[in-house]
Formats: C-alpha cells, sequence, structure tokens
C-alpha cells in the first residue's frame, strides 16, 4: 500500500503534469493499479525480489506514460 501512495503523489507532484494526472485519474483506473500491485505475482514485493523488480518496472512504465522520470 506505501508503495501506490509513494506511486501517487509522485505523480501528483510534478506539476506540469497534474492536470492530466486529474483528467486520467477514476475509481477503475486506482483499482487496476492497486490490483497490479498486490497480485500474487509479485510475492510480497518484498526488497530485492523477483517481485520489487516487477512491482518497480510496472510504475516505471506508468511514470513513462505521464512522461515523468523514474
Amino acid at each position: 500500500m506505501m508503495l501506490i501512495l509513494t506511486f501517487l503523489s509522485f505523480l501528483l507532484l510534478q506539476e506540469s503534469t497534474v492536470d492530466q494526472v486529474i483528467r486520467t485519474v477514476t475509481a477503475d483506473r486506482l483499482r487496476s493499479h492497486i490490483a497490479v500491485l498486490a497480485h500474487d505475482s509479485l510475492e510480497g514485493r518484498g526488497p530485492a525480489s523477483a517481485g520489487d523488480v516487477k512491482a518497480t518496472a510496472y510504475i516505471v512504465s506508468q511514470f513513462k506514460k505521464f512522461g515523468l522520470l523514474p
């Protein structure tokens, strides 16, 4: 959950993308992100685990969609 909050905080802190993010945030999209990051395939996302690497890759891909640097 902390990972999700961090992800959303970084998105919202980027002034140049705030309007873009606000226009795209919906309950369904948030549920989708949460479902990905909470999925069993991420194996709990422990530090330096395969799940952590997968979660990081997902977040990086989402940052890139908004033109943010990871």
